[in-house]
């Protein structure tokens, strides 16, 4: 939670939630994993993206940063829980390792 009580993953779908540009081509979301992957709502992130609203979106990126056993099984299952992002070739992780 922030100081204001927002939880962070709330305030960022409502954020993109108000962006109504067709424009709209790439966007970035950074996560800072302390515990686990699946604490992030990957469905809802998927569905906001694929709307028919953002026609012309091209790429999604996904930066990770935290400690992982293996950074190859990170970015797999982020790809395997944005299927229709990944399908399209429009999905990058990437992965910050934290010691």
């Amino acid at each position: 939670m922030d100081p204001d009580g927002c939880n962070p993953e709330e305030w960022v779908f409502a954020v993109f939630s108000q962006i109504t540009s067709t424009h709209l081509e790439h966007a970035q979301l950074d996560f800072r994993i302390v515990s686990d992957l699946d604490a992030v709502d990957w469905a809802r992130i998927e569905h906001m993206f694929t709307q028919q609203r953002w026609a012309n979106f091209q790429k999604l990126t996904i930066r990770l940063s935290g400690r992982f056993d293996d950074i190859s099984e990170a970015i797999e299952f982020v790809r395997l829980r944005l299927p229709v992002l990944n399908g399209r070739d429009a999905l990058k992780v990437y992965v910050d390792y934290i010691r």
